[in-house]
């Protein structure tokens, strides 16, 4: 788990510092469909899912264990270049809910 961590603080470290190398550029805003899709390729490569909807759970239906939630999140991380935080992470029950997290992250993001 620590090495997780390590992990996650590593990449995080490399957005902020493209970032700074790159400017704030004005992002384009995604529809929540069009963020919903690359949610479900990330799924897709994190988790074997088959079905995947809003109101999938990821412990009951998936049986993901928080070590594989904390995972997916960190890939969504690197996906969508946000940052999830670890509060955000232990509240998550559904696909839904970390669809909604994303779409806040990407709103905010973008009025910049």
């Amino acid at each position: 788990m620590v090495l997780l961590y390590q992990r996650r603080e590593n990449d995080l470290a490399k957005i902020f510092y493209q970032k700074r190398l790159l400017g704030h550029k004005k992002i384009k805003m995604q529809t929540r469909e069009e963020v919903f899709e690359t949610l479900k390729k990330v799924i897709a490569n994190s988790a074997s899912a088959e079905e995947i909807t809003e109101q999938t759970t990821l412990e009951n239906d998936w049986g993901l264990d928080s070590i594989d939630i904390l995972y997916l999140s960190y890939e969504c991380e690197k996906e969508f270049q946000i940052t999830i935080s670890d509060e955000e992470v232990e509240k998550l029950t559904t696909v839904g809910d970390l669809l909604n997290i994303i779409c806040s992250k990407l709103a905010h993001k973008s009025s910049y």
